[in-house]
């Protein structure tokens, strides 16, 4: 299925020897979300609830952080498949320069 092979992230600037062979190329982030960000105060989540299944996903997104396209992709697609999922912005105050808790 295409979600599962996304997770497969690579950036612009590695060479494809950094995926499995068979991997996807870099995603890039043109999705439209269609989940919303929630505040809880200690942590914010992007949120995706649309799924009435009592299951749920919590993804850790990896070092491009919780704020680009490709892993609110990612989020949104396993919510049209019937689960409520969340992407937690875990790097606050952001990395090295990095914006709105991505590094």
């Amino acid at each position: 299925n295409g979600w599962v092979r996304a997770l497969c992230l690579c950036s612009l600037f590695m060479t494809s020897a950094c995926c499995p062979v068979g991997s996807l190329p870099y995603l890039a982030a043109t999705h439209t979300a269609t989940g919303r960000v929630v505040d809880l105060g200690a942590v914010e989540l992007y949120a995706n609830t649309a799924a009435s299944s009592t299951n749920g996903i919590l993804i850790c997104p990896d070092v491009w952080g919780w704020n680009g396209g490709r892993v609110r992709a990612i989020a949104d697609g396993l919510s049209e498949q019937g689960y409520k999922v969340a992407v937690g912005k875990f790097l606050a105050p952001a990395l090295d320069g990095g914006t709105d808790g991505d590094a």
